[in-house]
């Protein structure tokens, strides 16, 4: 599955976790959760995990990509983004910052593993 959207501001929750993201004004058809995703930014194919169905302030779901090994600003840009393999695992509600930092770090291991196929 593929689909484009521009990034737009979010609510910085995953810069504050150490794992910023690209929040993607895009329709999204998939089921909620975690998966990796093959981005595509001015002719550089990049590596993310995109999450996917969790709620934003006003009950909209959001889709945001935590672009591995990127430092750079894409506020305003549009991405393409290829989502790769299938759902990696289900989104859960976590409070402990410091349990939804291992969850990611999860996430991001068999993101690199999907990836890589």
């Amino acid at each position: 599955m593929k689909f484009s959207g521009v990034v737009i501001r979010g609510d910085g929750c995953g810069t504050a976790l150490g794992f910023p993201t690209a929040n993607v004004d895009a329709t999204v058809h998939l089921e909620p959760g975690i998966y990796a995703a093959r981005v595509h930014h001015l002719g550089e194919k990049l590596e993310g995990v995109l999450c996917w169905g969790v709620l934003d302030a006003s009950g909209k779901m959001k889709c945001e990509v935590h672009i591995l090994d990127y430092v750079g600003n894409l506020y305003g840009r549009e991405l393409s983004i290829e989502i790769v393999g299938g759902r990696l695992s289900e989104i859960r509600e976590i409070d402990d910052s410091d349990e939804l930092r291992r969850k990611i770090e999860s996430d991001i291991v068999m993101a690199r593993k999907a990836l890589k196929n």
